[in-house]
Parts: C-alpha cells; sequence; structure tokens
C-alpha cells in the first residue's frame, strides 16, 4: 500500500493572529493525506528572555495562546530555522513541549555532537526526514545545541547510512534567499547530490517564496513552498509590490515500496482579509510557476534577482534596525556581514 505525505512551508504565529482571535491551524484546509510535514518557523516561550536584541515582538503570541491552538492538524513539525534560537535553548524547549502535548512530533534541533533525524513509519513504508538550516548566529556550534546546521558531507554520509535502513529519504532544507524566487545555483547543485546519494524527496523552505519544483533522477526537488501560514502584513520591511509572497505550495507526494510515484501541486494565496491560506482557482499561478521553475539553475537570472533583492532589503532592514537601536545594529552588520553576501550581491 503507497503513502500520500503532504509538506508545505514556513507556518509562522504572528501575536497578530492572537488579537484578531484566529487559529489559523484550525481553521485552514489542506488536502487528503496520510501524514503532513511543515516548518514551525518562530519559538513561542514561556515567559524567556530575548537572545538576540532584534528578536521581533511581533513574532511570538502568548504561551497560553500557543498551547490552545490546533497543532496536530500537523503530524510533524520541523524547527530547523534560523528562528529556532529567538529565545535560546529554553525557548526550543518551551516550543517542543508546547508541540508535542499535541501529539505532534518536532525535529531537526539537537547538540552539537548529533543529528536529529525524524523517523517514521506509514502503511508499512519506513520514512527518514533529514532537517537542516545554513549556519548564522542561531547556529550550534554558539551554543552547545541548536538547529542542525547545513553540512553537505555530513548529510551526504547520513543518506548513504539510511538507504539500507528505510525505504525513502526525504530532505526538509531551510536554506535560499528571502524573497527570491529562483534557487541559490549551489542549493541546486547539492539538492540534486541528495537525489544522487539515496534521497527520494527534497523539500526547502525559508524564501517566503515559492521557488521551482523539477523531477529529478526518479526524485522530486521542491526548491522552496514560501510561507503557508503567515502574517505578511507584520514582518519588518514588507511590501505589497511583493506579490508573489502571497503564494505558497501544499505539495502532496505519493511514495511505494521503492519509488516516488508522484506529486500534486496545490497552490495557495494568502488573503488579506481573512489572514489564511486558501486554495487558489487553477491558473492563477501557473504561468508565473512555470516560469520558475524555467530558471532553475540560472545563476544569471538568480544573480539578477538577489543583487535587486538583497540591497532593497538590507537597506531598509538596516534603516529599522538601526533607528531602534544604532549601537546594536552597527554590531550585528560588522559581526554577521560576510564577504559571501557581497559576493552574491556582485554576481561572483
Amino acid at each position: 500500500m503507497n503513502a500520500l505525505i503532504n509538506f508545505v512551508g514556513d507556518l509562522a504565529i504572528f501575536k497578530k493572529f492572537e488579537s484578531m482571535g484566529i487559529d489559523p491551524f484550525r481553521d485552514t484546509e489542506m488536502p487528503e493525506a496520510d501524514r503532513y510535514i511543515g516548518n514551525f518557523e518562530f519559538p513561542v516561550p514561556d515567559g524567556r528572555k530575548k537572545t538576540f536584541y532584534d528578536v521581533q515582538s511581533a513574532y511570538c503570541p502568548s504561551y497560553s495562546y500557543f498551547k490552545n491552538l490546533k497543532l496536530d492538524k500537523f503530524s510533524f513539525l520541523g524547527i530547523a530555522n534560523n528562528h529556532s534560537m529567538d529565545y535560546g535553548h529554553d525557548g526550543v524547549l518551551d516550543t517542543v513541549a508546547g508541540i508535542e502535548n499535541k501529539g505532534v512530533k518536532t525535529f531537526g534541533y539537537s547538540t552539537i555532537e548529533t543529528f536529529d533525524i525524524l523517523r517514521f513509519s506509514v502503511n508499512g513504508l519506513n520514512f527518514a526526514v533529514i532537517a537542516f538550516v545554513k549556519g548564522g548566529r542561531w547556529s550550534r556550534v554558539n551554543f552547545g545545541y541548536g538547529p542542525n546546521h547545513y553540512d553537505l558531507e555530513k548529510i551526504l554520509t547520513l543518506i548513504s547510512e539510511l538507504k539500507t535502513q528505510v525505504n525513502h529519504i526525504i530532505i526538509f532544507p531551510h536554506w535560499g534567499t528571502e524573497l527570491v524566487a529562483i534557487p541559490d545555483p549551489e542549493d541546486v547543485k547539492n539538492a540534486r547530490a541528495f537525489i544522487d546519494h539515496g534521497a527520494s524527496v527534497v523539500v526547502g523552505h525559508h524564501p517566503h517564496v515559492p521557488q521551482g519544483i523539477e523531477d529529478y533522477n526518479g526524485g522530486i526537488i521542491a526548491y522552496s513552498l514560501g510561507s503557508f501560514i503567515y502574517f505578511h502584513e507584520e514582518e519588518l520591511g514588507y511590501s505589497e509590490k511583493k506579490w508573489d509572497r502571497h503564494f505558497s505550495i501544499s505539495l502532496n507526494i505519493e511514495f511505494s515500496q521503492n519509488n516516488v510515484v508522484g506529486h500534486a501541486i496545490h497552490i495557495y494565496k494568502y488573503n488579506k482579509l481573512t489572514k489564511l491560506p486558501e486554495l487558489c482557482s487553477t491558473g492563477e499561478f501557473d504561468y508565473q510557476f512555470s516560469e520558475i521553475s524555467r530558471k532553475i539553475g540560472n545563476k544569471k537570472e538568480y544573480v539578477t534577482a538577489i543583487r535587486k533583492q538583497l540591497l532593497l532589503r538590507e537597506l531598509l532592514s538596516f534603516f529599522l534596525r538601526f533607528k531602534h537601536d544604532p549601537v546594536n545594529t552597527i554590531c550585528y552588520y560588522f559581526r554577521y556581514l560576510k564577504f559571501s553576501h557581497l559576493r552574491k550581491v556582485l554576481g561572483f
């Protein structure tokens, strides 16, 4: 008997949901599947202090509200992302407790010595899910614990070890560039390497906009599913001109014992009135999505897109941070701005 797994991208519980009396988990409909997997974007601490000076209070509701959400719409929630350490290790433990008390398993967070892998079975098929995020101030090397790290060689080794133990390996990365619809060519190369080494699918998130999907060597690669549950207007630097951020993908993938049988793409659009994702009529995003998929691996298109987006976003982000806290903002940019960021903007 086959297994049908549904994937979505970022799930972010903004404080505004609470003030408006919305439970986005309860009120959002998803396609039928055997299991549901998403990325839980923001931690919800129980009275913890911020780890970083610029953690946005708008991104965090009360713990009592969080505990009453219908989180069990999902089977598994990944927490390997760039926000997981916003309230430190204790904030993560609070979040995990709130989620797992609903019977939902979390994955992707561990000590520096280990790599947390989700394992589960459906209809006699065994699965392993490897989640990770690129390095940054949230990295577990800074704390001794944290989200799994984007370590290519380590992940390829894990795939080689796991493919003799399970039917299917799922790679669930938090990667790419925010608000850029074209995947990073380095991620494209690595995603294909994951499939070549034995993974069945790669399902990404983090850019907050959908990126392309491709069939590759018997597997499926979805570079970014966009933000599924999200209060877009509350994000730092939000602009309505970035229209594609209102679209997201709910991706159903069907697995047999040895193969990926097929997949179905369900396009959702953010409703500005209800603040929920709603299934689109077919065709509303089809042309744009086909154009996005066509650009997979095109370095020139990627450099053009990232140069424009990074310059606009980082300038605005810097101004807003500087206005709030000038000293810490200057220190932050000196500490975390890397030559690799400039390379991306300059395109070499």
